[in-house]
This record gives C-alpha cells, structure tokens and sequence, in this order.
C-alpha cells in the first residue's frame, strides 16, 4: 500500500512541480499578460508538487514488512513469532514461516502470514484470483495470459508471467494447477515463483481466527510440489529479453505529464470567462483521452501484465489530460487569434478582499467592472494588493486589453487600474 501511495504521490508531486517551477518565472518576467493570482497560483502548485515528492520518500522508503520491530524480543501471536522469519522443517521439507503484525498509523497495512519454500527458478510466475478487470483487460485483448486447459484452473486463477513459454511447461503439469488452487482454498490469496523461492501470501492472517495445527505443514508440502521437477530452462529467455513496451510506458507517461503542463497557457492567455473555456476543452478532453487509451492500450497490449500498467495510466490520465484540454484550447483561442486587440477603460463600481483560511493564509483581492458581453451585469477582475488599495470605488477605472479568440472566447492580454 505504501508503494502505491508513493508512487501516486510522486506522479502528481512531479506534475504540480513541473506546472508550478515553468509557470511561475514566465508569469513574473511578464505580469501584465497574466492575471495578479497566477503567480500565486503557479508558486502554490510548486509548493503542492513539493510536498507530494516529499510524501512519495516517506512512503517509499518504509520499511518493505509493516510492523517489523513492533514487539521486544521472540513474542508469539498463538504459534507465530512477529515479525521475524522463523525456520521450519516438515517431512524433510525446509521452509519458513513469516507472520508480520499489523501496521497502525497514516499508512496502515494489515497483518499477513508468509510461507516461503527455497526453489530455484529461471524466470518468475504470480498466481492470484482472477478479477472482472482482469477478465474484461483479457475479452478486449489488452491482457494475454497464458491459459492451461483447466477449465476449473483457468477461471479461478490469474497467471503473471514474464515468459509465456515457461508458462505453459509449468501449467502442463497438473498436480501443480493442483497445488495452487489448494493453496487458494487454504486462504492464501497470492502464490509466487519468485526466482528464489516458491512462496505463499495471506494479507489480513489472523492467527486466533485462521490457524489450524496443519496449515503451515499443509503449505509447505504444496509449496514443495510447485518446486518439484521445474522446468529447467525459460525458453523466451524473459530476463534478458529487452522489455519493448516498458519503454513505451515511459514514453507514454512524458507524453501525459507534458501534456498536462500546457496547462501554463490558461494562466498566461485567461480568458475573461472560465466557463466557456471549460466547455469548449470538453470535446478535446474526450476525443484525447479515448484516443490516448486506445494508443496505449495497443502500444502496451500482448502480456500478462500489459493491462497492470495500462491502468495507472489511464486514472492518472483523466487528470492530465484534463489540464492539457484546457490549456490546449486557451492558447489555441489566443495564438491564433486572428482579430485586432481590444483595449477598454471601464469604471470600478466594486472591490473586495478575500482571505484563504489555514496556516499559510493568503488575500486575493477582486475589482468589479460593469460587463460588456451579453447576459452578465458585471465582470470581476483580480489585482495586486497596491493596485487594491490605490482603487476608489465610482472613481478609478480599469483598463483591460483583451481579443476575441479564434474560438470565440475572449481572452485578457493585460489589465491595469488607473486610480
């Protein structure tokens, strides 16, 4: 879980960061075509993205057994000792049995029984519970799992697999498609061939509810039959096969965090309205994110585990891409702008202030114009706290200079109070 939480903090904290580190120098080095907010804007998305880089070390570097060290020297839970690997031996059969305590706090995880039995393999396998996700990745064929013919098998158990020829030989053997479902009916929730060793893994174990006299002796001995007369060689060689499509992951994941940081254009060109910029990036966010789906899908497609990447992809991706819309389509509408620029001097009929609650707290500060487009009675405007200050209502004026758009949303070039 800890993993996971990293690296969703480190997807968005290198987002914001990246937003906020290009946005907030070329706000300053021309404040006149943004608005006063945006550099606060982009300083507080610096900021955010800062803080979740932190979070993502934190997370990332805890500890890989939750609860390690919680109790003082060889305490047991029933017949467990916590936290600590504890050797074995049953009918001539080596293993090791793990029961970690759960870990309380931010990040809880819940206790989990290990047992693992030595093997040495040429590649590694992960035999979990088949999902609808998995099923439906499969139907659409973004997944491709290796299937064995075992009907009972094959509906119950999904097969992770660097090498799909390693696969087969394994799941030719019935006695192992076997073992592995028994150790499913035992309790345990993930079997793994690890390269190392053959291991069993029960998230959520406890020991006062689960345990019965014969359950480690009962998994070792099926843990013993998985490492039993293996196939000795990989025949696609999977460790030292280059991985195509992880280099197509990275690419894909640059393509979204970029595209994402387009977002800059709706701070530099705003438009005078947020709302009509909203509805025209619609059509754009929904024509791109199926697009980008589909693309990646294709790119990432023909593996066991195609659609275990694709799919962090694709969540992260409604964000991405739906910054990007939106600053696709403001400077689409300002850069291409083909009509003259606009220049108004309108009276200040209204200001005020408003103060963000927290620790760091921080005043934006508002002017109100009478409105020029049709269906609004008034337009408001942000301003820097001396612009603020120097403004008299009824007598200042504010002089905005603004364009039509090419797609017909006006936009603010620059703005100023005369006091």
């Amino acid at each position: 879980m800890s993993r996971a939480a990293g690296i969703f903090c480190l997807v968005f904290g290198i987002v914001f960061l990246f937003v906020g580190g290009m946005g907030l120098p070329l706000v300053l080095m021309n404040p006149g075509g943004a608005a006063p907010g945006a550099a606060t804007a982009f300083a507080a998305l610096a900021v955010v993205g800062a803080v979740f880089l932190a979070a993502t070390l934190f997370l990332l570097r805890q500890p890989k057994h939750g609860g390690q060290g919680a109790l003082a020297g060889e305490e047991r839970v029933g017949r467990y000792l916590a936290n600590k690997p504890e050797p074995c031996e049953w009918n001539g059969v080596r293993y090791e049995v793990q029961y970690l305590l759960p870990k309380p706090g931010k990040n809880p995880k819940p206790s989990s029984l290990h047992v693992r039995v030595p093997v040495a393999t040429p590649t590694t396998l992960h035999f979990s519970r088949e999902s609808v996700f998995d099923r439906v990745c499969k139907s659409v064929g973004i997944a491709r799992e290796c299937q064995s013919g075992d009907r009972e098998f094959d509906t119950a158990v999904y097969v992770r697999c660097p090498s799909e020829a390693y696969a087969e030989a394994f799941l030719a053997d019935a006695d192992k498609r076997a073992a592995v479902l028994a150790l499913r009916k035992l309790g345990y929730r993930d079997v793994q061939l690890t390269g190392t060793q053959a291991v069993a893994h029960w998230p959520g174990f406890d020991p006062n509810a689960h345990d019965h006299p014969e359950l480690t002796a009962a998994t070792a001995d099926l843990l013993a039959l998985l490492a039993k007369d293996l196939p000795a060689d990989d025949p696609d060689h999977a460790p030292a096969r280059f991985d195509v499509r992880r280099v197509w992951s990275v690419g894909l994941w640059l393509f979204a965090l970029l595209y994402a940081v387009t977002l800059i254009a709706a701070f530099n060109y705003p438009t005078i309205h947020t709302w009509p910029l909203v509805m025209s990036a619609v059509p754009l966010f929904v024509g791109g994110y199926v697009a980008f789906g589909w693309v990646s899908a294709y790119l990432l497609s023909g593996t066991s585990t195609a659609h275990d990447r694709w799919y962090p992809l694709m969540v992260t991706g409604l964000l991405c891409h739906g910054l990007g819309s939106i600053g696709t389509v403001a400077a689409v509408n300002a850069l291409a702008d083909p009509g003259p620029l606009v220049e108004r001097v309108l009276p200040i009929v209204d200001k005020r202030s408003q103060t963000s609650s927290g620790k760091n707290r921080t005043t934006t500060y508002y002017v109100t114009v009478p409105a020029w487009e049709p269906g609004y009675d008034t337009t408001e405007f942000t301003v820097s706290g001396g612009d603020y200050a120097s403004v008299t209502p009824g007598r200042s004026k504010l002089q905005l200079v603004t364009g039509t758009g090419r797609l017909g949303i006006e936009w603010l070039m620059s703005k100023g109070v005369q006091p």
